[in-house]
């Protein structure tokens, strides 16, 4: 679609969502789009096959991955009313198809975790060189913000690992089907038996 009416506050916001979902998820949207389908026939047979009960329509149809095609329009502006679909909305919408399509927002935390670790012992070590070779006096507030970093970092990671698991069960509880078949050639019955 050619933006005309909407704001250029809109316009970031909807760009760095699309480039975070797209970062973060595993199923990719266009920029630029809007959510307007006209599905074929097999298209809907394949949806119905994912039995979620709360489907994000748009990962659903890019994961799919049957062929699309886009018509350009020119959006017109809003003669009356306001738009339901404000900030928070789309930040509902964001955070629902990131949990829906992804766990990389949980690999993220096991790395924070991994990075605050190491960066606590690099701390500790620092402070240690620091008391040995230039005899600095280390005070109690160093050590225990040494600690508490490292106990921190080792606790994001735990979770973050707890969290994949969680996740994975939780894509696997979906049933998604493994393919999506285009088309059949010659009589499936033969080789079933």
């Amino acid at each position: 679609k050619d933006v005309k009416d909407e704001s250029i506050v809109r316009n970031l916001y909807s760009s760095i969502f699309l480039r975070l979902i797209n970062s973060l998820s595993d199923v990719k949207i266009t920029h630029n789009t809007n959510m307007f389908r006209i599905l074929s026939r097999r298209m809907v047979n394949e949806l119905l096959t994912y039995k979620e009960r709360d489907p994000s329509l748009t990962g659903l149809m890019s994961m799919i991955g049957f062929p699309t095609a886009e018509v350009k329009v020119t959006s017109g502006k809003r003669n009356s009313g306001i738009t339901n679909y404000g900030l928070f909305r789309q930040i509902n919408f964001a955070i629902n198809f990131l949990i829906s399509f992804s766990t990389k927002p949980l690999r993220v935390i096991s790395l924070s975790g991994i990075i605050v670790a190491f960066l606590s012992i690099i701390y500790f070590f620092i402070v240690l060189i620091q008391k040995s070779i230039y005899n600095v006096p280390i005070s109690g507030w160093t050590t225990i913000i040494a600690l508490i970093t490292l106990i921190g970092g080792i606790q994001l990671f735990s979770l973050g690992i707890i969290g994949e698991y969680i996740g994975r069960i939780f894509l696997e509880s979906k049933q998604r089907p493994l393919y999506n078949i285009d088309q059949l050639f010659g009589d499936l019955k033969k080789y079933s038996e």
